[in-house]
């Protein structure tokens, strides 16, 4: 799925998943390449493709994120 021309219904998909679950899961790179799995409560997406997050207590996210910048989310709809 190529992310801007796709980015009205990723950010619909992600809508209807926080009201579902109020959470999403985002997986980041370590510095020895093991990904990093990180419950996040609060994910909101912009409309040019980025997006932010507030979490108190995710430590390893911000770290990851600053030596590589991929990363994958998951957001599950649990009402289809």
């Amino acid at each position: 799925m190529d992310i801007k021309s796709n980015w009205d219904k990723i950010r619909m998909h992600f809508n209807k998943s926080f009201s579902s679950n109020f959470h999403v899961s985002i997986a980041s790179i370590g510095t020895d390449d093991t990904p990093t799995v990180t419950p996040i409560g609060s994910l909101f997406l912009n409309f040019d493709q980025t997006g932010y997050y507030f979490e108190k207590y995710p430590t390893k996210l911000p770290t990851y994120a600053r030596i590589n910048k991929k990363i994958c989310v998951l957001a599950v709809n649990s009402h289809t």
